[in-house]
């Protein structure tokens, strides 16, 4: 046989690996892997800093986007809060004018009891005692007579 002794190496294989002397970088062609892996990271760091870039522009669009929906809808919340509060005023407004009205007619008029009669509310009935009915009969009493009954 003609391996008498040597190598089981084919002849086409080289003695030595594909290495460089200064640094055992592998070459291929004029750029070493090393440089290879170095570009390929940096544009992956690019890579995702652009897509950090994208998503903190898009999260910076939606978050004013948030705020001014926010802003519209306190607005919004505030206006009607006004109307109510103004609507409210009117109402109790029109109704002390209404009650001061009412009563100054009835102190004109010498109709003493009405008066009374709208300070007391006689409808209602009273929790903290049996019976209210006797005060109401006095009340009414004393309206349709306007007093003539305590003058006399």
């Amino acid at each position: 046989s003609q391996n008498g002794g040597g190598s089981s190496r084919p002849s086409a294989s080289p003695a030595r690996s594909p290495t460089a002397d200064d640094g055992g970088e592998f070459v291929s062609g004029s750029v070493s892997l090393k440089e290879r892996g170095a570009k390929k990271v940096q544009k992956q760091l690019a890579d995702v800093a652009a897509r950090t870039a994208a998503q903190d522009a898009a999260s910076v669009k939606k978050d004013k986007e948030i705020k001014a929906a926010a802003a519209a809808y306190l607005k919004d919340l505030s206006t009607k809060r006004e109307q109510a509060i103004n609507n409210t005023k009117a109402d109790h407004l029109k109704e002390q004018q209404e009650y001061e009205r009412k009563m100054k007619d009835l102190k004109t008029s010498g109709k003493l009891w009405d008066s009374v009669n709208l300070l007391v509310d006689g409808k209602k009935p009273n929790p903290f005692s049996k019976n209210t009915e006797y005060m109401r009969g006095l009340l009414v009493g004393m309206s349709s007579t306007d007093g003539a009954a305590v003058k006399a």
